[in-house]
């Protein structure tokens, strides 16, 4: 799980792999709204992974999401 106290003028991002990138922001930045999940501003939030039918490589710990960014 991950947590942050962002404004609303900061948006963070997570990576899985190199394949997907998640923009957790007040607002979607252009070309970005189909990864988008909105935050509330002056809220905090937090994300859980929940992982169906993992493959092996999670099981062993060999493989773990990426860290969240600070993107501004």
């Amino acid at each position: 799980m991950a947590r942050s106290n962002t404004s609303t003028e900061c948006q963070s991002r997570i990576r899985w792999r190199r394949f997907t990138t998640i923009y957790f922001a007040p607002k979607a930045s252009e070309g970005q709204e189909g990864n988008w999940l909105q935050t509330i501003p002056g809220k905090s939030w937090w994300i859980g992974l929940r992982m169906y039918g993992p493959e092996q490589p999670w099981i062993d710990k060999t493989w773990r999401p990426g860290e969240i960014e600070l993107v501004k």
